[in-house]
């Protein structure tokens, strides 16, 4: 691993350059085109919005359109709205009506996100009835309302663009039918055209709109009296219905973008100084132009913005570059901070492993000592009594059992130091597994007379390898039978808990000191002690059993008090 760290640090170095002169070079090279290439964006950013708002504005018209007319032709079949027309008392028909689609245009306005919807009755031929926005009515509408006179006279459906007192329209118009078939009257949804605004400005800011409606369809509809109040800018043979230019920061006015457009040839836009125009004709119910959407695209932003664009790439060129020597910079401390984290490590590994062999070199010594002088006693001596013999063969089969448990715990401790303990968890048996550990163990047990009682449910099954659940118990239980005294008892459990289930081995041994408990899983702390019978340990088993437990990802942990006992306990993953 040192290796590989410093390897890195060498390549981290020249990735960093690399990738630097990279970014340094392509950046300039993308600043060269925008700047060279701005004026031909332009005109291609021009003529791609001029067909995508000629598109979207149509789309939008359609859409107003059939929402009118479909919302026109509910209403219209409404009985209540037919039994309102029948009322003989104005008053009560206009009650009645009010009470009917009131709700109806609430619940329209909500679900089709449109605030500005308006509804307005019509009595034959082309008289207002009511006003759903201001509840009025009673005008008469045939001198310049040429929709309601159309579904008058054909008492059919109609929708289309109408140019209005108001304004340009969006409308939808059905007659209205009693229940014998005869035209009683029209009901019509409608949408101001500059609520069409706000979807535009959403759409594209990169330009202004001029609303211009034809001055000649507009003198039809107004008396003389009107004008000044509706009129409020005339330019040539139009009026100036909605104008999104800001004169006090454009360079141009809405007159000279007019006749300039009246110029026009073949063209299709026409570009003066630093704009660009567009008009887009509204043709209205009856197939006639009635006015016009003029789309004006200001050359001078994108020159601006063109130069601010160089700037920011050349800024993030550099910020970049700073960034990354910065990054480089860190990169390097943590490298070479991991490198002495890894040297300590290994520094401190090596110490804990010389440390630790010595105990173990120590603890394997005493026992093979032991079976030399009794081996060496009972070959020199022919007048030892049949009892001593039985007592010697004993200590000698007792003490090379301890010291095969310990070279056992210590090729497995080795073994799962260098990862070479392949872990394979399959569905286990809790009980079986615990109890062939304890048929392994009776004999220690006896010699003792200490109980074991088995209180783990047959039932329960863990996801844990075989190999290690047998080390976890045969560890933990020989553990409490060193430690307890004769006649003691030892008991299992296990309880579920969530996806896991918690085994506790409970003793009612000699139990353990809070200092004891705090060392008992540090490899660098040499705890250890004799059992009640002066059994001899090393401390190793725990720290298999933790590596173990922390495997097979679970948790070990141990409660216990002097003079009263210990409780060692350990969570395994239920078998799905």
């Amino acid at each position: 691993m040192k290796h590989r760290l410093i390897n890195s640090i060498g390549s981290i170095k020249t990735i960093t350059i690399i990738i630097i002169l990279f970014l340094v070079v392509a950046s300039l090279l993308v600043a060269l085109l925008i700047y060279k290439d701005y004026k031909r964006e332009f005109l291609h950013i021009v003529s791609t919005n001029v067909e995508l708002e000629e598109l979207f504005v149509t789309m939008l018209i359609d859409e107003f359109e059939s929402q009118s007319l479909s919302s026109a032709l509910c209403i219209s079949n409404m009985c209540g709205v037919k039994k309102a027309y029948m009322e003989e008392n104005e008053k009560d028909a206009i009650d009645s009506l009010n009470y009917v689609i009131g709700p109806l245009v609430e619940s329209i306005k909500h679900n089709l996100g449109y605030s500005k919807y308006k509804v307005h009755f019509h009595k034959p031929p082309a008289v207002s009835f009511l006003r759903e926005w201001n509840q009025t009515g009673g005008d008469d509408l045939s001198s310049f309302r040429n929709t309601i006179l159309k579904v008058y006279e054909t008492e059919s459906p109609v929708k289309g663009v109408e140019l209005g007192k108001g304004g340009f329209a969006i409308r939808g118009i059905s007659p209205i039918f009693d229940n014998a078939g005869e035209y009683i009257g029209s009901v019509e949804v409608f949408f101001e055209i500059i609520d069409l605004l706000p979807y535009l400005n959403y759409k594209n800011k990169a330009y202004d709109i001029i609303l211009l409606a034809d001055k000649t369809k507009l003198d039809k509809i107004f008396f003389s009296a009107e004008k000044a109040k509706y009129y409020n800018d005339v330019v040539g043979g139009s009026v100036i219905i909605e104008n999104t230019l800001d004169t006090n920061k454009s360079n141009i006015s809405s007159e000279l973008i007019l006749n300039k457009l009246q110029e026009k040839t073949d063209q299709k836009i026409i570009t003066y100084e630093n704009y660009s125009f567009y008009e887009m004709e509204l043709i209205d119910f009856n197939s006639e132009k009635v006015g016009s959407f003029i789309f004006i695209f200001n050359n001078e932003e994108l020159q601006e913005q063109t130069r601010n664009k160089i700037f920011r790439v050349v800024g993030i060129i550099i910020g970049i570059g700073v960034l990354l020597a910065f990054l480089v910079f860190i990169l390097m401390r943590r490298v070479t901070r991991k490198l002495e984290n890894v040297n300590m490590e290994l520094k401190e590994s090596i110490a804990i492993k010389d440390k630790f062999f010595k105990i173990i070199a120590h603890d394997l010594k005493s026992p093979f000592s032991t079976l030399i002088g009794f081996s060496d006693l009972l070959m020199q001596q022919n007048n030892i009594s049949d009892g001593n013999q039985e007592k010697f063969i004993k200590l000698i089969n007792d003490v090379s059992k301890n010291g095969l448990g310990l070279v056992e715990n210590l090729l497995l401790w080795a073994t799962s130091q260098t990862n070479e303990i392949t872990y394979h968890p399959i569905p286990i048996n809790l009980y079986d597994a615990s109890n062939s550990v304890l048929n392994i163990l009776e004999r220690l047990a006896q010699q003792k007379n200490i109980t074991i009682i088995n209180g783990i449910n047959n039932s329960i099954n863990v996801f844990v390898d075989k190999q290690v659940i047998a080390a976890i118990f045969r560890n933990l239980i020989s553990n409490a039978i060193k430690f307890t005294e004769e006649k003691g008892q030892i008991t299992l459990n296990a309880v579920e808990s969530g996806d896991f289930i918690k085994v506790q081995i409970i003793d009612n041994g000699i139990g353990m000191s809070e200092d004891l408990q705090n060392r008992l899983f540090m490899i660098n702390e040499n705890v250890t002690r004799s059992g009640t019978n002066h059994e001899n340990g090393s401390g190793l088993g725990l720290l298999i059993i933790k590596e173990f437990v922390d495997k097979s990802g679970g948790e070990l942990n141990v409660i216990s008090k002097e003079d009263e006992g210990s409780t060692f306990e350990f969570t395994l993953k239920l078998a799905p």
